[in-house]
């Protein structure tokens, strides 16, 4: 079973939690939002503006904070701890994910664990404290299992073969900023774009920390991903699907990293407005390879269209977004193209 195959299993054992119906409640009070908070790749998660400190933000946000905090701390201790030990579940398995890199380098969890970017936050509420299973997400075996599968996936296995030629690396104190660097890289270039990584013959000689750093990103985006799904788990029954026949416009780029594709759509069902920024959807066209694909959005525009042959206005969408592969990650060539050259070396 891929790591796709598992997440979307996840998805569903999360739907049919009894408890689902409060959980959403509350998480919905801090559902991120396309207002600059966070990042298209990384936004805030269920913990959302909790996080930030009001006097570091403008005074909009600030304020916007500043209510977040008295709505959370107005809910009795039972109602608090539910919201809290879900952002504990999803920190443990990001955990568990990256244990075998982890043992070997401690600080491998701030490089790639996306929960880390709430670290204060994080530390103060005891993320690695116990949970009540019965009352969550998901078991514990079904996180074992995730794990497991997590382990078999193509950057992980290459991230944890390559780094015992790198333990006396000076180089690794810096991989969360390399890491991070070339994620900003990435979402600068955008979907549809290079940032010539390995030369257009392929040409490049990448030194194996290099190397090692792109597994270390494909590994993060495959967590982030997992983590959006379960987040989306809580607020959605199903991911949102655009169909072909919501589309009157589409392209799709075979890129370095991965696939891109721009699509534009008409809002012609309810669903098709809540799209936003880092969510994953469901891709269903007509072309070869994307009957039943999922793209994560990192960029979406609304616009008004004028209509003159019904001779009206009509709300359309563009939306850009990143194909995610089998192991959830949006930068499968990659690692495609290491292991390939790895072949070719040796």
């Amino acid at each position: 079973m891929t790591l796709l195959e598992k997440s979307q299993h996840l998805f569903k054992v999360i739907r049919e939690q009894p408890l689902l119906d409060e959980i959403r409640e509350q998480v919905l009070t801090f559902k991120p939002k396309e207002n600059g908070i966070g990042d298209k790749l990384y936004p805030m998660r269920l913990i959302g503006l909790l996080s930030q400190d009001p006097q570091k933000t403008d005074k909009v946000l600030s304020i916007i904070v500043s209510n977040l905090v008295k709505e959370f701390l107005s809910w009795n201790e039972e109602k608090r701890n539910i919201l809290l030990d879900i952002n504990k579940q999803i920190f443990q398995l990001n955990e568990l994910c990256i244990a075998p890199l982890t043992k070997e380098l401690a600080h491998y969890s701030f490089v790639l664990n996306p929960y880390i970017q709430f670290l204060d936050f994080l530390e103060y509420y005891e993320l690695n404290t116990s949970i009540d299973y019965k009352k969550h997400l998901f078991s514990p075996k079904e996180a074992e299992e995730i794990a497991n599968v997590f382990y078999e996936t193509p950057a992980f296995k290459y991230a944890l073969s390559t780094l015992p030629e790198l333990t006396s690396n000076p180089l690794l104190i810096h991989s969360q900023s390399a890491v991070v660097k070339l994620n900003e890289d990435l979402i600068n270039a955008g979907t549809r774009n290079d940032i010539d990584l390995f030369g257009i013959l392929e040409e490049k000689k990448l030194n194996a920390y290099e190397r090692h750093t792109i597994s270390l990103l494909c590994i993060k985006d495959s967590l982030s991903n997992l983590n959006q799904l379960i987040y989306q788990a809580i607020i959605q029954d199903e991911l949102t699907s655009v169909n072909i026949g919501d589309v009157f416009d589409y392209s799709i780029v075979w890129t370095e990293s991965g696939t891109g594709i721009a699509v534009k759509y008409l809002i012609s069902r309810g669903e098709l407005w809540g799209i936003e920024l880092s969510d994953l959807v469901a891709l269903n066209f007509d072309y070869p390879g994307f009957d039943n694909s999922i793209g994560r959005i990192e960029s979406h525009n609304s616009n008004i269209m004028s209509n003159n042959a019904k001779g009206n206005f009509e709300d359309t969408v563009d939306i850009e977004a990143r194909i995610i592969d089998e192991n959830l990650n949006a930068y499968g060539n990659f690692i495609n193209k290491l292991n390939r050259n790895e072949k070719v070396s040796g």
